[in-house]
C-alpha cells in the first residue's frame, strides 16, 4: 500500500481511481485529488519543473575508447552503481515504513470494530439489566404491600410499664365499635425516645384486609385521645395509620399536602419555607361537584412520581361520580389541567387506589 501524495491517505494501486505519475518520481494520486493538467499529461508538478529547468541526466554510460582507460571506466561505473544502491536502499526503507503503518492502520480498524461490538453488547446488557431491576423493584414493592396489607400503626398511645399491648388495642377496638377478635397481634416497635411524651408506635396485625379497612374507616369519624382509652384525663391525640413500606413512606413524607397556613399561591411562587415543598408542585381546585384535588410531583432518588389525589363528594342532586368521563374533568382549576396536560399519559403507568366509598386516589408513576 502507498500513500496519495496530496491527501496522504493509503491507496491501492490496483484500483481504477488512482493515477500514477509517468515522471521519475512515480508518485500515486487519487483521481479526485489530481488536477486537469495532470490527468492530461500524467506528469506531476515536480516532474514538470524538472523537465523545464534542467534536462534529465542521461543515465547511460558513454565510453570513448580513444580517451578512456579501463580504470576510468570502472570508476564511472562504480559511481553509477553507488547511486543506484542508495536509491534502492531508500526505496526499501520507505516500503518497510509504509507496510508498517498499513499494518498498524488495519490493526486500529479491527480494534475499532471489536470495540464497537463490545460497546453495543454492553449497552444491550445494560438496558436488559435496567428492565430486570425495574421489574424486581416493582415485585418487591408489591410483596411489601402484600405483607403489610393487614397491618395498622397506632401513634401517640401512652405506654405503661405493665401494659398488655394486645389488651390495650382490644380496648381501643371496643371504643371504636370494632370487633376485638380481629386483632391477631399487637406490639411496640421502634427505638425508645428521649421524650417520654412520644411513646413507641404500636404495630397491630389484623386477621384480614377487611378488618384493616374497618379500622381505617372508623378513625375518620372519631377523634381518639388517650383519655378515651385510659380515662386518665390525657387529651393528647392518638393517630391510626396504614403500615406503609419504606419507599411509600418516603414518598408520603415528600408529597405533603400543605396546611391552611401555607396558601397555594405562596407554594407556587416558591415563597414557602417548608423544606419538603421544594420538591412538590401542588394546586388545589374546587368545582361544582364539591371536589378538592391536589397534584403532587416528587423526585425521590431516580424515581419520578406524579400523584393526583381527588376527594370526590357527589351532592344530593343529580350529580354522580360515575358521570365523569375523565378523572381530569373533575378538576376545575385551570392551572391543574395545564400541569396534567404536560404529561404524555400514554407513556405513564397509571394505577387506581380505592381509599373508601367516597374517596379515590389516582397515582401516576413515570
Amino acid at each position: 500500500m502507498v500513500q496519495c501524495k496530496k491527501c496522504k491517505l493509503f491507496v491501492s494501486v490496483s484500483k481504477d481511481d488512482t493515477v500514477k505519475c509517468k515522471g521519475g518520481c512515480e508518485v500515486i494520486f487519487h483521481r479526485k485529488c489530481s488536477n486537469k493538467q495532470f490527468l492530461q499529461n500524467q506528469y506531476c508538478d515536480d516532474c514538470q519543473k524538472t523537465k523545464t529547468l534542467s534536462p534529465v541526466e542521461d543515465s547511460r554510460i558513454t565510453i570513448n575508447p580513444s580517451e578512456a582507460s579501463g580504470e576510468k571506466v570502472l570508476v564511472e561505473v562504480n559511481k553509477k552503481l553507488e547511486v543506484l544502491y542508495k536509491l534502492e536502499k531508500k526505496i526499501e526503507d520507505m516500503t518497510n515504513t509504509v507496510e508498517f503503518y498499513a499494518e498498524m492502520y488495519q490493526t486500529l480498524l479491527q480494534y475499532k470494530e471489536d470495540s464497537q461490538k463490545k460497546i453495543k453488547a454492553l449497552e444491550e446488557k445494560n438496558i436488559y439489566l435496567n428492565k430486570c431491576n425495574k421489574a424486581l423493584e416493582e415485585r418487591v414493592q408489591e410483596l411489601e404491600m402484600r405483607e403489610k396489607e393487614k397491618n395498622i400503626e397506632i401513634h401517640g398511645l401512652e405506654m405503661r410499664s405493665d401494659e398488655s399491648t394486645v389488651a390495650v388495642v382490644q380496648e381501643l377496638a371496643k371504643k371504636l365499635d370494632l370487633n376485638p377478635n380481629d386483632i391477631e397481634d399487637a406490639r411496640r416497635v421502634g427505638q425508645d425516645k428521649l421524650d417520654v411524651t412520644k411513646p413507641k408506635t404500636i404495630l397491630v396485625t389484623l386477621r384480614s384486609k377487611t378488618a384493616r379497612n374497618k379500622w381505617m374507616a372508623a378513625k375518620k369519624g372519631n377523634m381518639i385521645t388517650n383519655n378515651k382509652v385510659y380515662g386518665n384525663g390525657n387529651d393528647k391525640r392518638v393517630f391510626i395509620n396504614e403500615d406503609l413500606p419504606k419507599y411509600k413512606r418516603q414518598l408520603l413524607w415528600t408529597c405533603v399536602i400543605p396546611s391552611a397556613e401555607a396558601t397555594r399561591e405562596a407554594i407556587v411562587d416558591g415563597r414557602s419555607e417548608t423544606s419538603c415543598l421544594d420538591h412538590v408542585w401542588v394546586r388545589e381546585g374546587r368545582g361544582e361537584s364539591d371536589s378538592s384535588s391536589f397534584v403532587l410531583e416528587s423526585r425521590i432518588s431516580d424515581h419520578h412520581a406524579v400523584g393526583l389525589a381527588l376527594d370526590l363528594r357527589a351532592s344530593n342532586k343529580d350529580k354522580n361520580i360515575k358521570t365523569c368521563g375523565s378523572v381530569r374533568n373533575v378538576i376545575s382549576d385551570k392551572s391543574v389541567k395545564q400541569k396534567l396536560d404536560e404529561y404524555d399519559w400514554s407513556q405513564l403507568l397509571i394505577t387506581y387506589l380505592e381509599l373508601g366509598k367516597r374517596n379515590q386516589k389516582t397515582c401516576v408513576k413515570d
